[in-house]
């Protein structure tokens, strides 16, 4: 995503005036463009806005934002648009299982996996890393009843 400024201004019927346009692109299979008038000073909520309603309905969560802004207005912006999407970001330090100890737990047991099957198969474990999965899904887990 990029901003394209010191457009002249121009006041929209909902008397926003705008002077610039952010234009981002799908870097996906469609590589659709999508451009939005908004003010050179967007804020990273006004960012969050866009990205919700103009790229969210059609291309989903981004899996990357590129972006020549500051890096803190990018992560700022990605973290307003899952405030308005509803989701909550709890960021944690690596291997800190009070934060997330769930995940740490089930790794243990998915690398147990893992370790069992490279033992026996270590050219194609890949290949049964979806049936790993299900099977790990499949089954009864202590702290799910």
């Amino acid at each position: 995503m990029d901003l394209i400024t010191d457009l002249p201004p121009i006041t929209l019927p909902n008397g926003t005036v705008v002077d610039a346009v952010l234009s981002m692109v799908d870097h996906g299979l469609t590589k659709g463009v999508v451009l939005t008038p908004c003010t050179k000073t967007l804020t990273e909520e006004g960012a969050a806005e866009i990205l919700l309603n103009h790229v969210y309905k059609r291309f989903g969560l981004p899996d990357t934002i590129i972006s020549d802004r500051d890096p803190r207005f990018t992560a700022k912006s990605f973290q307003e648009l899952l405030k308005l999407l509803g989701v909550t970001s709890k960021l944690t330090t690596a291997y800190h299982p009070q934060s997330d100890g769930t995940t740490e737990r089930f790794n243990q047991e998915i690398e147990a996996y893992i370790g069992i099957y490279c033992s026996s198969n270590p050219e194609i474990w890949h290949k049964s890393v979806g049936t790993m999965e299900f099977t790990h899904n499949n089954r009864r887990h202590s702290d799910r009843q």
